[in-house]
């Protein structure tokens, strides 16, 4: 995902397995760099990121959905992921703007 704001930042969610395995890596050069970025978290994961998501009224933070349906958030510039500990597996993501 490149950030919508600062196209110079981008996630990516590498697994060794698919669905297994997987880590969290961020540019911050606009891809010609990359390091780990998986603080706040064990890597090896046991699941892999499916998607990454961002919400314009909250340009700071990413948002990560996995393949076992956990939610993890994070800043974007100084990364400490977050679990959000809900008991919904989330299947999708959707931001909407209250009228």
């Amino acid at each position: 995902m490149i950030h919508p704001l600062d196209p110079m930042i981008a996630f990516a969610g590498p697994a060794h397995e698919v669905g297994e395995h997987g880590r969290i890596i961020r540019s911050r050069d606009g891809g010609a760099n990359w390091e780990l970025a998986s603080d706040g978290l064990k890597p090896p994961m046991d699941d892999m990121v499916e998607v990454f998501v961002s919400d314009p009224r909250l340009p700071d933070t990413v948002f990560a959905i996995c393949s076992e349906g956990r939610l993890l958030y994070s800043n974007v510039r100084k990364v400490n992921w977050q679990v959000d500990e809900g008991d919904a597996i989330v299947q999708c993501l959707d931001f909407v703007e209250e009228a």
